[in-house]
This record gives C-alpha cells, sequence and structure tokens, in this order.
C-alpha cells in the first residue's frame, strides 16, 4: 500500500512473508530512498493510521516563532 502526500509518501509493507503480523510505516521523500520516518506496528491498518497522522501533521501551517516549544508540541517539518 503507498500513500502519496506530496513531496513525501508513506509505503505500508509487511516486515516479512514468515512474520505476517508485523507491518511498517515507511515514509520518504518522492523521488528519494531517504527514510525520514519508520514505525512497526503489529497491524497493518495501525501502520495505515500511523502513515496518515505522520503526513497531516506535515501539513499544518508554520506556527508564529516559539509556539511549539511554549506548548511541548513536537516539531514537524
Amino acid at each position: 500500500m503507498r500513500i502519496v502526500q506530496s513531496p513525501y509518501q508513506a509505503r505500508i509493507v509487511a516486515l516479512s512473508a514468515g512474520a505476517p503480523n508485523l507491518w511498517r510505516c515507511v515514509i520518504e521523500q518522492e523521488d528519494s530512498r531517504e527514510v525520514v520516518v519508520l514505525h512497526e506496528t503489529a497491524r497493518k491498518e495501525d501502520a495505515r493510521c500511523m502513515a496518515l497522522l505522520e503526513l497531516a501533521g506535515w501539513n499544518l501551517p508554520v506556527p508564529p516563532n516559539g509556539f511549539w516549544a511554549a506548548n511541548n508540541l513536537p516539531f514537524r517539518p
């Protein structure tokens, strides 16, 4: 499964054929094999949700200076 939200893409893949209950959410920049985020989950649906949450968080508007630190929120590029 692939989820594309330019300039990033997420791939949801089984960790291995011998381990069907382990799934990976791999997020990369388009046209790059560099992994930006990697999550491993027990269910495919959980990996898909992690991808959607990560990609949605990266499309937030840029807050005023100091907003992230003042509210202890994680930085998202």
